[in-house]
């Protein structure tokens, strides 16, 4: 119990010294910034605690397929081959399949109601293949790279991204 008014950090509130609690929201006295916040403001504190994790593995699942079927195809000296061209062909499937199994949404919602998001999603992985398949060709790499990265950031920061985001906090309960 503290020995002076006080103002509560999650509402404002101001506070006799004999009370341990917010009148108003029931925040203690003595609440850390983190607590606060998760008073003030549930949802955004939830968003905000799960962001970085949908983030990583929305990410690594649109990126990874495409890493990995790329240098497996690269260790065995099939990236030219038919068998090469047609597994890096398949990896924007994959990964959108992974991105929507992350983002716990149908793919066929996915391709439905967000298709230049999953158009961009797929370009992305695509590229991935290509970047490491197609690496002796390095007049282009910078480009490719850049290109991805606006992809990417588009994918999660777009306003159909923060939409399929929500649908991942709906389905996080």
């Amino acid at each position: 119990m503290v020995s002076y008014r006080w103002v509560c950090k999650a509402c404002g509130e101001g506070n006799a010294p004999s009370f341990d609690h917010c009148e108003k929201c029931g925040c203690k006295s003595n609440a850390s910034g983190d607590e606060a916040e998760k008073i003030a403001d549930p949802e955004g504190y939830r968003n905000r605690k799960l962001r970085p994790a949908y983030e990583q593995s929305a990410l690594a699942s649109l990126l990874w397929p495409g890493v990995v079927i790329s240098m497996t195809l690269l260790f065995a000296g099939m990236e030219h081959s038919l068998l090469g061209i047609g597994s890096i062909l398949i990896t924007p499937v994959l990964s959108l399949y992974l991105f929507a199994l992350n983002a716990k949404i149908k793919l066929a919602d996915l391709f439905h109601g967000y298709c230049p998001l999953t158009c961009v999603a797929g370009f992305c992985s695509f590229g991935v293949s290509i970047l490491i398949s197609f690496r002796h060709s390095l007049d282009y790499v910078f480009i490719l790279v850049v290109v991805l990265y606006g992809g990417l950031f588009w994918v999660l920061r777009s306003k159909a991204g923060i939409e399929i985001f929500k649908h991942y906090v709906s389905r996080s309960s």
